[in-house]
């Protein structure tokens, strides 16, 4: 069962052409983060933003209405437009759902259980980010910028990259950003064959795109996603690109390798960007 705010009706299918956020909240800080960047991104892309909180009885939702409209007014005179909804449900498939529905271009996830490692794998977030095709961005601090202006993009020896591409697209035609190419350092020839293989493809399609790009090569002393993590700080990078998997022994659900976990955790002032092929 769902049930309308007065914000305003969540967007159409065919609204979708100008673009839809989807935030889910607990009314949480780390939800009003979430929110946020979201308004962020909307300032800059003019997109629509439906917040979406998930209740399990319908006693709820008199509480759950009360705090959804506090947390509109925090960001009411931000001059974007903003729908919301209460529904009643399991929280990830309602999250996926309202994705689908509305088509979203991205879902905004504030979680504080990537604070703690050990918990992420029976987390809510990771429960979300394991459905549906729409790329999630996950949030664990308030934005340090104003716009989105930097944008790593890890390249390694796999073949995963590819479905990265085409958001890069979306993502310069809406922010222009300066897109942060860094490569994984590797001692045998075969995979520093295709670690060079996959940055000169990433090269060649930023630049039939009009992009911006600067490369770099990791030292290799420390683990892949540790040096990843220090790079995007020190940088003070605005978005973290990645890529799933499709999970094997799960037909429509999704995965990702212990080195991108690493990467969600220890993204903290970085929204990370995880797309599902």
């Amino acid at each position: 069962m769902e049930y309308s705010s007065d914000a305003g009706d969540l967007p159409s299918r065919a609204e979708r052409k100008a673009g839809v956020l989807v935030v889910p909240t607990d009314f949480s800080p780390e939800s009003d983060y979430a929110l946020q960047h979201a308004v962020l991104v909307a300032q800059q892309s003019r997109k629509r933003i439906a917040l979406v909180h998930v209740v399990k009885s319908p006693d709820d939702v008199a509480a759950a209405e009360e705090h959804m409209q506090e947390q509109l007014g925090r960001v009411e005179h931000e001059g974007v437009e903003i729908a919301s909804r209460t529904m009643e449900g399991e929280l990830a498939p309602a999250v996926v759902r309202v994705a689908e529905e509305v088509r979203a271009n991205y879902v905004v996830i504030g979680t504080h259980s990537l604070k703690r490692p050990g918990l992420l794998k029976q987390s809510c977030t990771m429960k979300i980010l394991r459905m549906g095709n729409t790329p999630y961005v996950t949030v664990q601090e308030p934005p340090r910028h104003d716009r989105i202006d930097r944008v790593v993009f890890p390249i390694d020896y796999t073949d995963e990259n590819r479905p990265k591409y085409e958001w890069l697209e979306e993502l310069n035609r809406e922010f222009t950003p300066l897109f942060q190419l860094v490569t994984q350092a590797v001692n045998e020839a075969q995979l520093l064959e295709r670690v060079e293989a996959n940055l000169e493809r990433a090269i060649e399609f930023i630049e039939r795109i009009g992009g911006r790009y600067s490369t770099f090569e990791l030292e290799g002393k420390d683990e892949f996603a540790q040096e990843i993590i220090d790079y995007t700080h020190e940088q003070e990078a605005d978005l973290l690109v990645i890529c799933s998997m499709k999970d094997p022994r799960q037909e429509g659900f999704y995965l990702l390798e212990p080195h991108e976990r690493n990467l969600v955790v220890g993204g903290r002032q970085t929204p990370v960007m995880i797309i599902n092929p």
